[in-house]
């Protein structure tokens, strides 16, 4: 693991679903005359040499509490697991708390608990506004006791 250095946290910090895709690049290349092939070489080219870059196969890694930046993680340490976005219209709908076979999830995110649902999980809905006013989810102010 590699603390998230100071420039990428700021780019991180940013993004927002406001202000998406801030930084990008633009090439323009001439293909030589008579190189049909040229274009779909270039990028040929890239797709070949786009997961061999440590850039494009790390993942981020939050610290419990936001108490620093996120850290950037192998992405070979999630191999077989699944990235599932929350709906981008509930950006807070990450917090879910999985007990025994089913998963505690906030009512106040139904788009996300929809997508959930869709992967097959069991879906339990409380009922949080009240957690929510007091910046409290479900994982933070749930109690979870292990039965011998």
């Amino acid at each position: 693991m590699q603390p998230l250095g100071g420039i990428d946290a700021l780019f991180l910090h940013l993004e927002t679903a406001e202000t998406p895709m801030h930084v990008g690049a633009l090439h323009l290349l001439d293909a030589p005359a008579g190189d049909r092939d040229f274009f779909a070489a270039v990028g040929r080219h890239i797709a070949a040499r786009l997961g061999t870059s440590p850039v494009f196969t790390r993942r981020l890694c939050a610290l419990p509490l936001a108490v620093a930046n996120p850290l950037w993680v192998d992405g070979a340490a999630f191999a077989g697991c699944e990235c599932l976005s929350v709906h981008p219209d509930e950006p807070l709908g990450a917090n879910a708390l999985p007990v025994g076979p089913g998963v505690i999830y906030a009512a106040a995110f139904p788009r996300t608990r929809a997508r959930l649902e869709q992967r097959g999980l069991d879906i339990r809905t409380v009922e949080v506004s009240e957690l929510a006013k007091a910046e409290g989810a479900i994982t933070c102010c749930s109690l979870v006791l292990a039965t011998a």
